[in-house]
C-alpha cells in the first residue's frame, strides 16, 4: 500500500536555481573563471554539489581532482551563505504536502544537498508539521540515485520503499526509484523535460501541483 511520499527538493518542491546560480557566479569570479548562464546551470544540477562543481568549471580543469575540491570548498561557504534566498515554493506545493499529510500519508524530503542546508530551506518553504523527515547527503556516503538515502529515510518514516512512492524533476529520482524498488512520478515544472524522464524509464507525470495530487489519490485508491 501507499503510506509514504518522498519529494526530491531542487526543482520538484521549489526552484533553487536562481540562487545557485549567484553562488556559483560568486565563487567562479573568484576564480577568474567565465559566469555561468541559468542554462548552464540547469544542465549541470542533479547529482550534488561536488558534481555541479566539476561540470561548471573550465573543462581543462574538471579532471584536477584537488582544483576541483578546492573550487568546491569556496562554493560550500558562498551557497551557504545565500542559500535561504529561496523563499517559496513552487506554487501549490506546500498545499498540496499539507493536504497529503492531513490524510495520513507521511511525507519526506530527500535531496542531494547537504543536510543542514536541505532541513533549513524545508522549514523556510513549506507549513510547520507537514514533513515527517528530511533526508540531505552524508559526507562520505551514497547520494541519489543510490538506495543508501531512501533506505535510512524509509527506516524513520517505519515504512518500505514498496510502500513509497518517489517524487521528482531528474533522471536522477527516476533512477533512485528504480535501484529503491519504489513507485515513481515525474514533475515537469522542474530541471528536466519529460522525454528525459521518459527515456530513463518513469511512466506517471504531472504538469502541476493539482494533477500530482490526482496521481497519488489514484495510487492510493488503487491499494484498497
Amino acid at each position: 500500500m501507499l503510506r509514504a511520499a518522498i519529494f526530491d527538493y531542487d526543482g520538484t518542491v521549489a526552484d533553487t536555481i536562481p540562487v545557485i546560480r549567484t553562488a556559483l557566479n560568486i565563487t567562479m569570479n573568484r576564480f577568474g573563471f567565465p559566469s555561468l548562464t541559468h542554462e548552464q546551470v540547469v544542465q549541470a544540477i542533479n547529482n550534488g554539489a561536488r558534481s555541479l562543481i566539476r561540470n561548471t568549471m573550465p573543462e581543462e580543469l574538471r579532471n584536477n581532482e584537488a582544483e576541483v575540491d578546492r573550487v568546491f570548498s569556496v562554493y560550500l561557504g558562498d551557497y551557504r551563505a545565500n542559500h535561504l534566498d529561496t523563499k517559496e515554493a513552487y506554487p501549490g506545493i506546500p498545499e498540496l504536502i499539507s493536504a497529503l499529510h492531513q490524510q495520513g500519508l507521511k511525507i519526506a524530503i530527500l535531496s542531494n544537498k547537504d543536510h543542514d542546508l536541505v532541513e533549513n530551506l524545508t522549514r523556510r518553504t513549506l507549513p510547520v508539521g507537514t514533513v515527517d523527515a528530511v533526508q540531505g547527503v552524508i559526507r562520505g556516503k551514497p547520494t541519489k540515485p543510490d538506495r543508501f538515502l531512501v533506505d535510512r529515510v524509509c527506516e524513520r518514516l517505519g515504512v518500505s520503499p514498496a510502500d513509497c512512492v518517489m517524487i521528482g524533476d531528474s533522471d536522477v529520482d527516476v533512477l533512485t526509484a528504480q535501484n529503491a524498488g519504489m513507485r515513481h512520478v515525474g514533475v515537469t515544472w522542474g530541471y528536466r523535460s519529460e522525454e528525459v524522464l521518459r527515456a530513463r524509464g518513469a511512466t506517471r507525470f504531472a504538469h502541476t501541483a493539482d494533477e500530482l495530487g490526482r496521481i497519488l489519490a489514484s495510487m492510493t485508491e488503487g491499494d484498497k
